[in-house]
């Protein structure tokens, strides 16, 4: 009998998935970068990532920090730290992917919705997401 791992496919699936989302979500950060742009240091990522206040991938060999969630001043886009904080025990993939996925019934993406400031889909959204989807 041989030890075969019923879920290797979906794992494989998974690897391939987050890898096609590190792509799509463009330029990377790692710890140096978001010093030399923004100034925060190693261990205050430490603490932002601890308290899910900064979108951080574990990728590889190290954390990354997606520049789309980023204004120019190191501040995070609108609403997002609402989304980290409300996918917080999912995970930052998670968030990730929700900021990527396609457009929905409005048109737009998420992460659209938050560089466009569009409360009214942000608001939906999240209503959906936590069960009130007539909002």
């Amino acid at each position: 009998m041989t030890n075969v791992d019923p879920l290797a496919g979906a794992r494989a699936l998974a690897v391939q998935h987050k890898a096609e989302m590190f792509i799509e979500a463009g330029l990377m950060l790692d710890d140096a970068q978001m010093f030399d742009r923004f100034g925060y240091t190693s261990e205050g990522l430490a603490e932002m990532r601890e308290r899910a206040e900064v979108l951080a991938l574990d990728h590889k060999d190290g954390w990354f920090y997606p520049a789309l969630q980023f204004n120019g001043d190191g501040s995070l886009i609108h609403r997002l730290a609402e989304y980290l904080a409300f996918f917080r025990l999912d995970g930052p993939w998670v968030v990730l992917d929700k900021l990527l996925a396609g457009p929905d019934l409005h048109g737009i993406t998420i992460l659209q919705a938050m560089q466009q400031k569009r409360d009214d889909v942000l608001d939906l959204e999240l209503a959906q997401i936590q069960g009130d989807g007539f909002s």
